[in-house]
């Protein structure tokens, strides 16, 4: 898979991974995978039927924690934002179909303007 060099996944290359798209439904054609450190859940994603990633979530004590992605159809990342404990921190990113970033903003705990 060719993914953006802005990905970095929060959910850790060793988690364990569980498919609960019976469960878990992201709509017609999705495929839904949680990922697991021990008992924790720490992770989703959504998976086209082609097995092209289209949505991932990273968590932490049930609150969004790290990185979300969300890529276009075609394989071309979409946007990124970075959660701390359930409340946008840090520098979000938004790409055009094409690869071109349109824009960021920056939130501090929650603190910022949003331009979506």
């Amino acid at each position: 898979m060719n993914l953006h060099p802005s990905y970095i996944s929060s959910i850790p290359e060793h988690a364990r991974e569980e498919d609960v798209t019976a469960k878990h439904g992201a709509g017609r054609g999705k495929v839904v995978k949680n990922y697991y450190l021990g008992r924790s859940f720490i992770g989703r994603r959504w998976y086209n039927l082609d097995g092209q990633l289209l949505h991932e979530w990273s968590f932490k004590n049930g609150n969004k924690h790290g990185w979300e992605y969300e890529w276009y159809e075609d394989g071309g990342l979409s946007w990124a934002i970075h959660y701390d404990d359930g409340i946008e921190h840090g520098t979000a990113s938004v790409w055009g179909r094409s690869g071109e970033l349109l824009g960021t903003y920056t939130m501090d705990h929650g603190t910022g303007i949003n331009f979506w």
